[in-house]
C-alpha cells in the first residue's frame, strides 16, 4: 500500500510541477516530462527535431504562448508548435496562444473568459 502512495504522490509531483522547478530542467528533463504527460505530442520527426533544438525548461516557459518560435525556429509543424506553445504558457500560468489568436484573454482573477473582439457599432 505504501508503494502505491508513494507512486501516485510522485506521478502527481511530475504531473504538476512548478515553474521554478521546470525552468531548472535541462532538455532531456524537460523532453521525459512532456513525453509523460503529453505522450502524443513529439513522436517521429517532431521529435527528432525537438531533441536537435535542446531545448530545457527555461526556454519552453521564456517562449510561452510564442507560436512562431517553435515554428519558425525549431521548424515544427504548425498545429505541434501551437500545442507546445500552449503548454508553456500552461506551465508560466499565461494565456494559451489559441486563446490569444481567438482574441480572448483569460480573466485570472474571475476565471472567465472575455472577449476582446472590436466593437462593430456604438452606443452613443
Amino acid at each position: 500500500m505504501d508503494s502505491f502512495l508513494e507512486h501516485n504522490s510522485k506521478q502527481a509531483s511530475q504531473a504538476e510541477p512548478t515553474i521554478e522547478v521546470i525552468k531548472t530542467w535541462d532538455a532531456d528533463e524537460l523532453l521525459e516530462w512532456i513525453q509523460q504527460n503529453r505522450p502524443k505530442l513529439l513522436k517521429g520527426d517532431k521529435l527528432e527535431k525537438f531533441k536537435a533544438e535542446d531545448i530545457s525548461g527555461d526556454v519552453l516557459v521564456d517562449h510561452a504562448g510564442d507560436v512562431k518560435f517553435f515554428k519558425n525556429k525549431c521548424k515544427l509543424p504548425i498545429g505541434t508548435s501551437e500545442r507546445l506553445a500552449d503548454l508553456a504558457s500552461e506551465i508560466a500560468g499565461g494565456e494559451t496562444a489559441s486563446m490569444v489568436q481567438k482574441g480572448k484573454e483569460q480573466d485570472t482573477s474571475t476565471g472567465k473568459s472575455t472577449d476582446h473582439t472590436p466593437l462593430l457599432f456604438s452606443l452613443h
